[in-house]
């Protein structure tokens, strides 16, 4: 893995809205990576206006020189995301919604995606489903994980949109779990 895309997938996690040079520095301990190749990705991230330097910090001595610390400018870390997202949001079924991400991290997408396009790809066979099944059994159907749904990314909250086209849940009265069309 190239360090621009390290330190990308660093900054995307972190919490704080600032970051410093010792931090991004520590991703690299006891990796083959030199200072001008660390030095480089840096000043990438930050001709692209990803991080900016916190003036009040002041500059290494080094050459290449680099901030003591830097503002994240979460924003423009996102924009590569989005354009997938709307790339996908052009391909993939109508009834998919993809909204939600839009507003979690990059890894959610990219982890949902291969669930997505089993979606998409279920959707463009035939229409929505109209007979009720239990969750299982309409995940294996879907996805071809029968666990999908009421276990895994499925059920989490940071992905509701998978399943919104698919209808609200509905209790069977037979076995009493949950049933999407």
């Amino acid at each position: 893995m190239n360090p621009n895309s390290i330190i990308r997938t660093y900054l995307q996690k972190i919490k704080n809205s600032k970051v410093s040079l010792h931090e991004l520095e520590a991703l690299f301990q006891g990796q083959p990576c030199t200072y001008e190749q660390f030095a480089q990705s840096v000043l990438e991230l930050e001709a692209e206006g990803i991080i900016q330097m916190v003036q009040s910090k002041g500059r290494t001595g080094k050459r290449p020189s680099l901030a003591y610390q830097y503002s994240v400018q979460k924003n423009r870390l996102k924009v590569d995301t989005h354009k997938d997202i709307h790339q996908a949001r052009m391909l993939l079924h109508p009834d998919i919604q993809l909204d939600t991400y839009y507003s979690v991290g990059a890894e959610v997408w990219e982890q949902d995606r291969p669930y997505l396009k089993r979606i998409d790809a279920y959707l463009k066979r035939g229409k929505l489903p109209t007979t009720p099944v239990p969750a299982p059994e309409r995940s294996f159907e879907l996805v071809a994980d029968e666990k999908w749904i009421t276990e895994k990314q499925g059920k989490e909250q940071s992905s509701p949109s998978l399943l919104q086209s698919m209808s609200e849940p509905r209790v069977c009265k037979r076995k009493r779990k949950p049933t999407w069309p």
